[in-house]
């Protein structure tokens, strides 16, 4: 079973939760402490019942609660990711209703029942409880360690990128022979001479001219294998071509951009992928550069279909990931940034809460995240990061109306009844001739645009009807409780008078009782 970092990152860190608890209040003033918690999510009840009996019945409780954290953990490379996990957390971090059942137990202990919340079963164990002057001195040396171990990161795989860069630049360009052409006539191959391509028997086909024993002039590449099948628009000069475009028939995917592969100059793309399934379709687009010089890119992703949108700066070992998430109702963050090798974070992260646009910076090892405050460079490093991808996508675009003004001369070339081939089939050839394929995926987008775009609609309206209720409802249970307050006082008004008038009347009674006196003077003779 997997340990949710996501859930745990949002409950600890953020601090937002659903609305039906969101506006509950601390039942007493718990804002004098800060508190050492370790946490457990589970997808079910029972699970987080499992454990509570588990540690209840072990001889040494905390030891058995790390133990079940650690089955529960999501595993990276074979390990845990939240040994020895523990997060800081507040009255000003963590939402009432998740606060008010951490910040009562007492120190050293955990939870005796689960808490629902979002979607998932907690247990807590609170480790230590301390006032916020210790904590101050705490929070420098895990704000200082927390750095120290990002520049470490950093550093280290900035390192190893630099090492990769130089075995590529190492590497000189291969050609092989076009199989179609009785004559010598090589072509390059670009992007199939490294090892992912070994033994797979690829062919390489040229439907261009042939000069110098090398391709020559506008022409279409195109390389098979029983795995692989795909087709480059290139314009060859002294042995080395530019790409204009490429299409992987294999997964449908569609580049188009200028490189010259006899420069290092920073080269521009985008690529289109179209996926058709059980009466659906699905579209992602990726524009952007890529430095060969220094083998990095830089990419935006996004889709017509949804409205977050990512962007990756990715190196040959790491990458940096940015995700925008702005328009996405379901989660509390505007946007966020952080590092990743190998699909795990490891390094800096910064995050945007969408309530009150808090900053939530801070170290992610192995996925696991511990908040810590981040120079101001770091935040300037993530816009510049964001900044220079827009500014590469509108490149890109530049680039792709240049790409297709090439295949409009090769279709010119190619699309006629008289031109014929010998190495592959004509309807396969000629397949980029046939436009009514391509107005056929327009009208299938355009058609789930319009309804993703209706369900948008509705669903933003049924929020803003739901957001209303909620008011309405918070509005209400708000005069209940004004009006139950004015009762309670009126009542106990009425109560004080009661006893007052009760007062009053038993002192009459006592009077009533007492034996009515003369002025007698006694002591007249």
């Amino acid at each position: 079973m997997k340990y949710f970092i996501i859930a745990i990152f949002s409950l600890l860190i953020l601090g937002c939760g659903n609305d039906r608890v969101s506006n509950l209040t601390y039942k007493k003033n718990l804002s004098n402490y800060k508190y050492y918690v370790r946490t457990i999510a589970f997808q079910q009840k029972y699970q987080a019942e499992s454990a509570i009996y588990q540690i209840n019945s072990a001889s040494n409780h905390f030891d058995k609660f790390r133990e079940i954290q650690v089955k529960y953990s999501q595993p990276v490379n074979g390990k845990a990711t939240n040994i020895d996990t523990a997060h800081w957390a507040d009255t000003m971090s963590i939402t009432p209703y998740v606060g008010n059942h951490i910040f009562n137990l007492d120190e050293d202990s955990y939870s005796q029942e689960p808490l629902y919340y979002n979607n998932f079963f907690y247990l807590f164990y609170l480790e230590k409880k301390v006032t916020h002057a210790q904590y101050a001195k705490i929070e420098q040396k895990i704000n200082n360690d927390g750095l120290a171990k990002i520049k470490e990161i950093e550093e280290k795989l900035l390192s190893e990128h630099s090492n990769n860069t130089n075995v590529s630049a190492s590497k000189q360009p291969v050609f092989r022979q076009a199989k179609n052409k009785k004559v010598e006539c090589k072509v390059y191959t670009h992007g199939f001479d490294n090892p992912t391509y070994k033994g797979t028997n690829l062919e390489f086909f040229w439907d261009g001219e042939c000069k110098d024993g090398y391709a020559y002039g506008l022409g279409r590449e195109f390389v098979k294998s029983a795995s692989l099948n795909s087709w480059s628009l290139a314009v060859y000069k002294d042995k080395h071509p530019v790409y204009y475009s490429n299409l992987d028939l294999t997964q449908n995917k569609l580049s188009e951009g200028i490189i010259d592969t006899k420069s290092d100059s920073i080269t521009y793309m985008v690529v289109t992928t179209i996926t058709e399934s059980d009466n659906d379709i699905n579209l992602t687009s990726q524009s952007g550069s890529m430095d060969k010089k220094n083998q990095e890119t830089l990419t935006l992703m996004r889709s017509p279909f949804h409205t977050n949108y990512a962007i990756y700066k990715a190196y040959t070992n790491f990458q940096y990931v940015y995700q925008n998430y702005e328009f996405d109702t379901s989660s509390s963050l505007k946007q966020a940034i952080w590092m990743e090798n190998q699909g795990i974070k490891n390094g800096w992260s910064i995050g945007l809460s969408k309530n009150d646009n808090a900053l939530l910076t801070g170290l992610n090892v192995n996925n696991s995240f511990t908040p810590i405050t981040l120079p101001n460079h770091y935040i300037n490093k993530a816009d510049t990061i964001v900044k220079d991808a827009m500014a590469s996508h509108q490149k890109a675009l530049i680039a792709q109306k240049k790409s297709q003004s090439i295949m409009s001369e090769y279709k010119n070339k190619i699309c006629l009844d008289s031109v014929t081939v010998d190495f592959m089939s004509l309807a396969e050839y000629k397949d980029i001739c046939n436009e009514s394929k391509t107005q056929e995926q327009a009208r299938k987008i355009k058609s789930k645009l319009e309804r993703l775009t209706k369900q948008r609609i509705q669903a933003l309206e049924n929020l803003k009807y739901q957001q209303s209720q909620q008011q309405q409802e918070r509005a209400r249970q708000q005069a209940l409780a004004l009006e139950a307050a004015r009762l309670n006082e009126l009542k106990r008004h009425n109560q004080a008078k009661e006893k007052q008038a009760a007062i009053s009347n038993f002192t009459e009674k006592m009077n009533n009782m007492i034996p009515k006196t003369y002025n007698v003077n006694v002591f007249t003779y």
